[in-house]
Formats: structure tokens, C-alpha cells, sequence
């Protein structure tokens, strides 16, 4: 009787050995799960952020199409017959900087007040810029060209996923830092046409820009 005593304690304690052992496996299983399960819903959420400006920015884009179609003279000449003001009332090359400190104030609002053609092109742009502002991260814009030439936008936005791993010399490791966009030029092909940010706008690092064209 005592001997089978000492067997049965003996086997309770390996049974309570491998009970431990079963959930210590059973956590680390459960840790490795909950960081793949964080790992995929930040990628999540980066889709999901990048998603949202580009839709941002093709309702902006359609935005902006329809104010100048609304007020089409103060865009510059015509395409066909070449009427209209000389300079284009909607052009905006300010740079990064001072439009981030932009205050942005309607000092005329053109929806219940009657404007001419130039204070309607100002309240227009005045207010594209407050929905540029608002619906992109730290978002800014530059407008250049005119009703004949055609319209050319390009929407800025704050992309901390805009980065280039270097390699850090002390330590041998790679770091991620912000990068700048390409700078737009003549010669580029249509990838770099869309993606490049004009060299007026002097848009700092981690700026991603995002360019398009429009016969108004």
C-alpha cells in the first residue's frame, strides 16, 4: 500500500509537470498569434489610410473641375475660341511651408452673395483648400496652367510610410527616415508624371504628392 502511494504521488507530479509544460506551449502559441493578428491589422490600417486619401483626392479633383466649369472665364482663354481672362484666377503655387500656415478665411461668401467672375474664383479656391485641408493629412495643393493649356493639380499630403531604409554606420543596423518625392520634370514618364511633386511647391520629406491634368 505504501509503495503504491509513493507511484501515485510519483505520477500526480510528472502529471503536473506536463500540465505546466502544455500551458506554457499553449501561451506562446496564443503570444505568436496576437502579434501576427496586430502585424495584419496595422497593415490594415495603413491600406485603409492610403485608400481614403487617394479617394480624397478624386473627389477633390472633381471638385475643383466643377468650380471652374461653373466659372469658366476666370480660368484663362478659352481652348476654341480663346475668350476669357488672360490669367487664370485659379493658380495656386504657393509653397509647402506657407500654405501649411495659411489661415484660409472666406472673406466673401459667393453662395449668398452675388460675386464677379475674379471674387468667385477667389471664394472658390479659398474653399477647395479648406476640403483639401481637411480631408488629406496636413494636405496642400499646387494649380498651375489655364482653360486653354489645360489645368494641372497636384494634391500634397503628410505620408509617414514615405520612407527609404539607410544603413545607420555606428550601429550597422537600418534605420527608416522620411524621404522627399520625386521632383517633377519634363522628360519624366507617365509613373513619375503622376507621383512627382513640382520643385516650386518645396515639399519637405515625407510628402507625398499626387498629379493630374484636366481640360476644364
Amino acid at each position: 500500500q505504501t509503495i503504491n502511494k509513493a507511484l501515485t504521488m510519483q505520477y500526480a507530479s510528472r502529471q503536473t509537470g506536463v500540465s505546466l509544460l502544455e500551458v506554457m506551449i499553449a501561451l506562446l502559441i496564443m503570444s505568436l498569434g496576437l502579434l501576427g493578428m496586430a502585424g495584419l491589422q496595422a497593415a490594415t490600417a495603413k491600406y485603409r489610410i492610403n485608400t481614403q486619401s487617394h479617394a480624397a483626392v478624386a473627389q477633390l479633383i472633381s471638385d475643383l473641375t466643377e468650380r471652374l466649369r461653373v466659372n469658366p472665364d476666370a480660368a484663362g482663354p478659352s481652348f476654341h475660341s480663346g475668350v476669357g481672362e488672360g490669367i487664370s484666377q485659379y493658380v495656386l503655387r504657393s509653397t509647402w511651408s506657407v500654405q501649411s500656415q495659411a489661415s484660409l478665411d472666406i472673406h466673401k461668401d459667393c453662395i449668398t452673395a452675388a460675386c464677379s467672375s475674379i471674387e468667385r474664383a477667389e471664394f472658390d479656391m479659398t474653399a477647395w483648400r479648406q476640403n483639401v485641408r481637411n480631408a488629406l493629412p496636413q494636405g496642400a495643393a499646387f494649380v498651375d496652367g489655364d482653360r486653354k493649356s489645360g489645368i494641372h493639380v497636384t494634391l500634397m499630403w503628410m505620408d509617414k510610410e514615405q520612407t527609404r531604409a539607410t544603413e545607420n554606420e555606428e550601429t550597422g543596423r537600418l534605420d527608416r527616415k522620411l524621404t522627399k518625392s520625386l521632383i517633377c520634370k519634363m522628360d519624366a514618364d507617365s509613373t513619375m508624371v503622376h507621383n512627382c511633386c513640382p520643385a516650386d511647391a518645396a515639399a519637405p520629406a515625407g510628402v507625398r504628392c499626387l498629379r493630374m491634368s484636366f481640360l476644364p
